[in-house]
């Protein structure tokens, strides 16, 4: 009998002992890497001031240069607010829900609240079929306009893209989220 126990110990439970030890000690190994290569930091981190260059003309004309702006708001959905330095507006940088997953916009607001302009920054849509409400021309029919935003199947303005309805309506989701900071925040930017 103390023979089976032994070889019970040998054969199924030492082995399983190990594997999990190893286990342990790689997914320890790969958390200490993530942290000490300030991923997390990089994912957190808002836009490069190359990224913000590029996005100014379309998401703020009139503006001269976005800089980060200091908010005390705290929202899921929020990854930064950035005003121009001439005082012609803010952008405000939000997350939103698309047919790809999560997709994230620089929204663009005048001294009035209303859409200056619209950029899609990152996104997870497919390639020419979800990105077609990515384009300037479609992003152009916020201009103008006062969140809230809604595609007409939903009961709003906005045309959805055919066949990319899933993407216009992360779209005018994400634009309506970002009007809706903006409005909690605008006081910060004073």
């Amino acid at each position: 009998m103390a023979k089976a126990k032994t070889g019970l110990f040998q054969e199924i439970i030492r082995p399983t002992l190990v594997l999990i030890s190893i286990c342990v000690a790689v997914a320890g190994l790969l958390a200490l890497t993530y942290n000490a290569a300030g991923i997390a930091a990089l994912e957190a981190a808002g836009l490069s001031d190359k990224q913000l260059e590029e996005a100014l003309p379309q998401v703020l004309p009139q503006g001269s240069r976005l800089v980060k702006a200091e908010v005390s708001l705290e929202d899921p959905d929020l990854l930064d607010v950035y005003r121009d330095e001439s005082g012609a507006g803010c952008a405000v940088f939000v997350k939103a829900k698309g047919y790809g997953g999560a997709m994230k916009l620089l929204v663009g607001f005048d001294t009035d609240g209303t859409v200056a302009g619209v950029r899609v920054m990152e996104h997870g849509e497919t390639p020419g079929l979800g990105t077609r409400a990515m384009t300037e021309e479609y992003l152009s029919r916020y201009r103008g306009g006062a969140a809230p935003f809604a595609i007409k199947a939903d009961g709003g303005s906005i045309d959805a893209v055919t066949g990319s309805t899933l993407s216009s309506r992360g779209i005018a989701s994400g634009v309506s989220k970002a009007g809706e900071l903006y409005q909690q925040v605008k006081g910060d930017l004073q």
